[in-house]
């Protein structure tokens, strides 16, 4: 099966394409790097550097043993002329689009992304799979992200009553490792602890092995206290088992004029309950865990708007040994911990 998937640079979109590709599908991945950009513009690398695309690609060939169908172009998918081409050229049965914000604070600032699901929809047979990868809306969420999703949603339901076939997935905030990739440099995924496009397991884990404190973020509207912000309810949605269940989607495609809406959250748990497991089994490994709240004008600690959606998986992936692996994994490059970007939060 030809897979083309766009935003393939990033935290998901890179281990989903080498999944799909050892799998026996051809894996277009396309890319522009502009996270890489905007990452360091305000000094928010991630927790190691690596290649481009290119360079990753010939490592997975080596990690594979064989000669995977995986292929890499640079593409800005906000040029719609230059990516429709890309499209008709390849003519994939399957697109995923990997470019909306995860579950972080402020990554809806940096990527348009109706603009780019109208110009995938715009040129795509009606017999190709388009499945779109969203985070959940929450009861106080930043404007730009919800006008962002509730618009992509009526391009999907427009694309699908002229017969097409789409599948919308919700993911939570992912959490995780590549899973055995994890250990080679220079072909890990990038894992973001910063303030600004880190998501909130990844981003305490990385705190405590640093040796700072687990910064919890709460509004100051005046009715918002740190407890109550602890208690909230959040929706994870854990790596692997997130590519896992694209794949499944892949597989159960969606019927002609079908518009199905999927929720890969791994597990629904509450703030209190993470930040309670990361100090157990910090204090197995020898970290010190601590909590320091902070103020901020953007509600960044939500809730869902419309009430829970419903958990497809409904695993425990995070559990102390979880813990435990991940800290171990993090444990090697803690000394590029830049610990001014992953304590207070430098946006509002």
């Amino acid at each position: 099966m030809k897979i083309l998937i766009i935003g393939a640079d990033g935290y998901l979109g890179f281990p989903l394409a080498c999944r799909l590709s050892t799998n026996g599908n051809d894996v277009l991945m396309i890319d522009n790097y502009s996270k890489r950009r905007a990452a360091k513009n305000y000094k928010c690398d991630p927790l190691f550097c690596n290649e481009g695309l290119d360079g990753r690609v010939d490592k997975v060939f080596e990690l594979a043993g064989m000669d995977t169908s995986l292929f890499y172009e640079f593409v800005d998918a906000t040029d719609g002329p230059l990516l429709q081409s890309k499209i008709i050229d390849f003519d994939p049965q399957v697109i995923i689009n990997c470019t909306m914000p995860t579950d972080s604070v402020f990554s809806n600032k940096v990527i348009p992304c109706n603009a780019i699901v109208q110009n995938i929809l715009e040129c795509i047979r009606p017999d190709c799979h388009f499945i779109n990868l969203s985070p959940p809306l929450y009861a106080q969420d930043l404007s730009a992200k919800e006008v962002a999703t509730s618009t992509v949603r009526q391009l999907l339901r427009l694309y699908c009553s002229g017969g097409g076939r789409a599948t919308n997935i919700t993911i939570g905030s992912i959490y995780g490792t590549m899973g055995e990739y994890w250990s080679e440099a220079g072909i890990q995924t990038h894992i973001h602890y910063d303030d600004m496009f880190g998501t909130v397991v990844n981003r305490l884990l990385c705190q405590v092995v640093a040796g700072t404190f687990m910064t919890v973020y709460h509004n100051d509207l005046g009715n918002i206290s740190p407890s109550t912000t602890l208690d909230r309810t959040i929706y994870l949605s854990q790596l692997d088992d997130t590519i896992t269940g694209i794949d499944e989607a892949i597989d159960i495609c969606a019927a002609e004029g079908e518009l199905r809406h999927l929720s890969l959250f791994s597990e629904v748990t509450s703030l209190q309950k993470v930040t309670d497991l990361i100090s157990d089994a910090a204090q197995i490994e020898g970290y010190v865990a601590a909590i320091q709240f902070f103020k901020v004008r953007s509600p960044v600690t939500r809730i869902l708007s419309n009430g829970p959606l419903p958990a497809v998986r409904n695993k425990v992936f995070l559990t102390v040994g979880y813990i435990r692996q991940m800290m171990e994994d993090i444990e090697p490059y803690k000394h590029k911990i830049n610990k001014s970007v992953c304590g207070m939060p430098r946006f509002e």
